[in-house]
């Protein structure tokens, strides 16, 4: 899988998981936060469909953890002690208890 197939779930991981990221937000669910109140609830939706074509993939861990880091991701599951599917899986579950 390459990030070219999940485009907004690439722009999230991009602009708001980047490099200094943690100088606009305390952690990961804060840079998510960010991005659900800085755009309308259909780029949520789509964020939402790339992450279940990613965590519904047959890639291992390993492939996503690079997979997130290619789309741009400054942000690494693994060196925050989660695996990178679950913290996937967590990151969609956040999405649909803040979606209208």
């Amino acid at each position: 899988m390459q990030p070219e197939e999940i485009p907004d779930l690439t722009y999230f991981l991009k602009a708001y998981l980047h490099q200094d990221y943690l100088l606009d937000s305390t952690d990961d669910i804060e840079a998510l936060h960010g991005f659900l109140n800085d755009n309308p609830p259909e780029a949520a939706g789509a964020v939402l469909r790339d992450l279940r074509y990613v965590i519904y993939s047959d890639l291992s861990d390993d492939e996503i953890r690079r997979l997130i880091l290619q789309c741009g991701s400054f942000f690494e599951p693994t060196l925050a002690g989660i695996i990178p599917r679950k913290w996937l899986a967590e990151v969609e579950k956040e999405i649909l208890e803040r979606m209208p």
